[in-house]
C-alpha cells in the first residue's frame, strides 16, 4: 500500500547487542526479501538519495548512522535528514545544461545507531531535525531485550 504521509526517519538507537540490527530485518519483513531491504548509511548523498527513490511507498532500513557521520560530519547527517524525510532530491543539470527529472518519493526510513541522532549531530541540529527523526532507544534487559526507554 502506497504511504499516505510524507516521508519521515524511526532510528532506533542503543548499545550493541541492544537488537537494533533486528528490530530493522523486523521492519524490512514487511516489506519483502530481508537481506535486499536493509543498506549502510555508509553511502554517498546521491546513492542515499537513490535508495530513497527506489524505496518510494516502502521502507528503506539504513543500518549504522554512525558510518556516515564518521565520513561526513554532523551538519551533513543534518542535512541527509531533511533530504531522506523530504520528497523530492535536489535539482541537477545533465552534461548538456539541461534539467534532469527529479527523483521523488515517500518512503519509512528506519535507521540505527547506537547514539540519538541529535546527539550525533551536535550544533548542526536544527529545528526541523526533531520532526523529521524521530530516536526510539532500546537496551538490553535480561527480563525484555527490546525494552523502550524514552532518549
Amino acid at each position: 500500500t502506497p504511504l499516505r504521509r510524507s516521508s519521515f526517519i524511526l532510528n532506533v538507537c542503543g548499545d550493541s547487542s541492544a537488537g537494533k540490527t533486528t528490530a530493522l530485518k523486523l521492519g524490512a519483513c514487511a516489506w519483502g526479501e530481508v537481506e535486499r531491504q536493509i543498506q549502510s548509511w555508509d553511502s554517498t548523498k546521491n546513492a542515499l538519495e537513490a535508495l530513497a527513490y527506489g524505496s518510494s511507498d516502502a521502507c528503506l532500513c539504513l543500518d549504522e548512522l554512525q558510518r556516515f557521520l564518521t565520513n561526513v560530519g554532523g551538519a551533513e547527517v543534518s542535512r541527509a535528514i531533511h533530504s531522506l524525510a523530504g520528497t523530492s532530491g535536489r535539482a541537477r543539470l545533465s552534461k548538456n545544461a539541461t534539467l534532469k527529472e527529479i527523483r521523488r518519493w515517500k518512503a519509512c526510513v528506519l535507521s540505527s545507531s547506537e547514539t540519538p541522532i541529535r546527539d550525533l549531530v551536535g550544533d548542526s541540529w536544527r529545528g526541523g531535525d526533531g520532526v523529521r527523526a524521530l530516536d526510539l532507544k532500546v537496551s538490553h534487559d535480561q527480563n525484555r531485550p527490546m525494552h523502550r526507554r524514552p532518549c
